[in-house]
């Protein structure tokens, strides 16, 4: 076996990030109702605010292959988890679509940057498919969290 075994702190540090990188692809269907009961976006409007994580974790990881292996991953994580969750809370206060858009864009983008930096460390470990299999139980039980909660969440603090 090649890599270097992961200690039990980055094991967990690295599902962490993963799990909450995506957890937004598990509250899609609720979001989507959410920006057609309160917001009232149209049907278009709608689609591209959902598609656009996705769209900008893709574009993230297709970049992260050139500098994933040539850029120190410690300040990078920060960068990202800082712009990811300073623009999660700025959703909150979005007034207009397009600044939900691109807010919703540069989370993802940022968010696809850290998870990038996951399966990168995954993929260097000594056993890579027990950590990935870690990472996603980390991930479906952090999604199965946040769509258990999402009821208590909407009536206590409302659609924003």
């Amino acid at each position: 076996m090649t890599g270097t075994p992961l200690p039990n702190q980055l094991r967990i540090l690295v599902s962490v990030i993963l799990a909450t990188g995506t957890v937004v692809f598990y509250l899609l269907p609720i979001w989507a109702g959410v920006f057609s009961d309160f917001y009232h976006f149209s049907q278009s409007e709608i689609g591209f605010l959902l598609a656009a994580d996705m769209g900008a974790q893709t574009v993230s990881a297709l970049i992260a292959r050139y500098w994933v292996h040539r850029w120190r991953w410690r300040p990078v994580l920060v960068v990202s988890a800082a712009v990811a969750m300073l623009a999660n809370f700025a959703c909150i206060a979005a007034e207009t679509y397009s600044l939900l858009l691109f807010l919703r864009c540069t989370t993802g983008f940022f968010a696809g940057t850290m998870v990038a930096l996951v399966y990168a460390t995954i993929a260097g470990a000594r056993n890579p498919d027990r950590e990935f299999a870690f990472a996603m139980a980390t991930q479906v039980a952090l999604g199965a969290a946040a769509i258990w909660s999402s009821t208590w969440l909407l009536n206590s603090w409302g659609p924003a």
